[in-house]
């Protein structure tokens, strides 16, 4: 006797049985009749009132937009810290690539402190772009507050937390207006790179106009130092591997290495007379659990400088030939 197995030809109950429905009411009904079906679920349900001019419409922008910015070609950023002398410097910064190869930056802000405007311009041109190697040139002119020296690990941002909380302020500072002409060229293949530059810099002393503590606490102001006034005209060359790597925290493996070489004096027009030369070494050697994501490493940094001033170099030694680092 052959059987069959019902399950095999019956029918799905989904399909054949009717689904009872809840009826619409007539201003349900009477909305439903005026949809368009041939719009998109976001043109039909469209949002309304005052906060919707809010709402990126991606049908009508073209997709992938993020509201009114969309619409700015580049990029714009805030340009915000706090420090001593700034006390809030609050601004912005805009990037954009003109055509291919060419790039301006341009950046503005107050420094309610010494109620001062700090603002910049930049413009570089890639005039050489091949396999082996990319050659550019620009130009870069500020007019801003700087630091005495630099550091790769403590930025901007990172201090202006610091010196809310009362904590000692990590840098001094000086008014610093000025432009650089630089030429860069880079070795694609091995990572090598090189940069040559006239810098003229105008340096003027910053006094401390805040000591505020968020936390409340009395302490001592610390006072912003002094430095030696004047114009600083110089050319430097910077060459190395790896050297547009920045530090990271130790989260991966930092491997540079760089040279540089600055000079300062009377035939440059300059008010300063040195010759600086730097060198320094940032290797990261991986160690025990090399399969793990993060292994353990044995981060080595080395590090020398020294500076030659002239008879005619200001009698101060700790004048601004020591802000530009690597």
């Amino acid at each position: 006797m052959l059987t069959v197995d019902s399950t095999s030809i019956g029918s799905d109950s989904l399909f054949v049985k009717a689904v009872e429905t809840v009826p619409l009411s007539s201003e349900e009904e009477k909305a439903y009749s005026t949809l368009d079906s041939t719009a998109t679920l976001e043109k039909a349900f469209k949002p309304s009132g005052f906060l919707s001019r809010f709402i990126d419409d991606e049908e009508n922008n073209g997709g992938g937009g993020e509201g009114f910015l969309s619409q700015i070609p580049g990029s714009l950023s805030p340009a915000l810290r706090y420090n001593r002398v700034d006390e809030l410097h609050a601004g912005l910064k805009y990037s954009i690539e003109i055509t291919d190869g060419l790039d301006l930056d341009v950046n503005g802000g107050y420094s309610t402190g010494y109620k001062e405007w700090g603002y910049g311009a930049g413009i570089e041109y890639e005039f050489l772009n091949t396999d082996r190697f990319d050659q550019s040139a620009g130009v870069e002119y500020s007019a801003t507050t700087a630091t005495q020296y630099q550091s790769a690990i403590y930025g901007a941002y990172f201090t202006s937390v610091t010196n809310l909380l009362g904590e000692p302020d990590y840098y001094n500072y000086y008014r610093n207006e000025g432009y650089r002409i630089f030429s860069d060229l880079e070795f694609n293949d091995v990572d090598l790179s090189a940069t040559i530059a006239f810098n003229s810099e105008e340096h003027t002393a910053l006094s401390q106009q805040t000591s505020y503590d968020i936390l409340g606490r009395d302490q001592a102001p610390q006072l912003n130092p002094e430095i030696e006034e004047g114009m600083l005209r110089s050319v430097d060359i910077k060459t190395g591997y790896n050297l547009n790597e920045d530090y990271n925290f130790g989260v991966t493996g930092l491997r540079r290495i760089g040279v540089m070489v600055e000079y300062s004096g009377d035939a440059l027009g300059s008010d300063f007379n040195f010759t600086r030369l730097g060198a320094h070494i940032n290797w990261s050697l991986p160690t025990f659990y090399q399969r793990r994501l993060l292994s353990n490493t044995l981060d080595l940094k080395l590090g020398s400088r020294y500076v030659q001033r002239h008879p005619a170099a200001p009698k101060n030694g700790n004048y601004r030939c020591c802000r530009r680092s690597f």
